[in-house]
């Protein structure tokens, strides 16, 4: 930027008569004041915009961007909003575009069963886990089992996972056993269609 060259004219209304010079800060008689920075001019004061817009060089009033960014905010929350809900054992939290996180914790003791023949692997049981809420798409599920045993689960696909529950196999290595365990899940999924 050129250096700072004042001056003063005698009303805004003359504004447009004086070429633009970089560098030139331009006070007008009734309270005016300009900037010339390279091939432009701006207001500094005077004119305040009443509406957001991407072509007006004018500065705007506070109570227009407070509006302007509620409004924003509003939109944003009425896509990415939710509600957390406990029902039973599931707490989910369920977003206004239509995606749902679930997740529980299921304790409960069990007990193995004989061991196959050749493997280490003893059937334990089949547990099914009905959802609080009917998806409409599962995007991803996840089993982890907490016990002091070998445990292992499995989950099912295809017939063995629905809209309204899961199964989980529980196998055990190892001795028999017969112990209290925690199994926790969560799962990604859709409770209508989602909006974009």
């Amino acid at each position: 930027m050129a250096k700072v060259n004042f001056k003063r004219i005698q009303n805004s209304s003359q504004i447009d008569n004086l070429p633009v010079e970089d560098g030139a800060f331009i006070v007008t008689g009734d309270g005016k004041s300009y900037i010339d920075y390279g091939n432009d001019r701006m207001p500094t004061n005077g004119t305040l915009d009443t509406e957001m817009s991407d072509t007006s060089r004018n500065a705007v009033e506070n109570k227009v961007i407070k509006k302007y960014v509620d409004g924003n905010i509003s939109d944003i929350n009425d896509d990415l909003g939710y509600e957390i809900v406990t029902s039973g054992e599931w707490t989910y939290k369920k977003y206004n575009n239509g995606l749902i996180e679930m997740w529980h914790k299921h304790v409960k003791s069990y007990s193995s069963s004989d061991q196959y023949a050749g493997s280490p692997v003893r059937w334990t049981t089949t547990e099914v886990f009905n959802f609080p809420i009917t998806l409409t798409e599962m995007i991803s599920i996840n089993s982890i089992i907490g016990s002091s045993g070998h445990l292992m689960g499995c989950n099912i696909t295809g017939s063995g996972v629905s809209q309204t529950s899961y199964q989980l196999f529980i196998y055990d290595y190892g001795q028999s056993f017969n112990q209290s365990i925690a199994i926790y899940t969560t799962i990604i999924g859709k409770w209508k269609e989602v909006i974009e």
